[in-house]
């Protein structure tokens, strides 16, 4: 919907359990990919943490969440705007 409305073509993955690290899985699906953006509700960007240790890969953006809330859609649609 993004790519057919705005130009923008996206992939999402999302971790469903940290431990153990599902290395394999995370490195085949960002292999080669020109931007990675982590969004987190996490000040400290853990997740963004565990990438760089188990698969070696740094995200290109952080888009992070702090505040007790979840992102709502149109939120999360800006924040991707500014970065993409």
């Amino acid at each position: 919907m993004l790519k057919e409305r705005n130009g923008i073509d996206v992939g999402f993955l999302q971790v469903l359990y940290l431990s153990p690290f599902p290395t394999e899985k995370v490195r085949e699906s960002l292999a080669n990919k020109e931007k990675i953006i982590l969004i987190e509700n996490n000040y400290s960007a853990q997740l963004g943490s565990l990438l760089k240790e188990h698969v070696h890969v740094r995200p290109h953006h952080k888009i992070l969440k702090y505040d007790g809330r979840t992102f709502n859609a149109d939120e999360l649609y800006m924040r991707l705007k500014e970065v993409t």
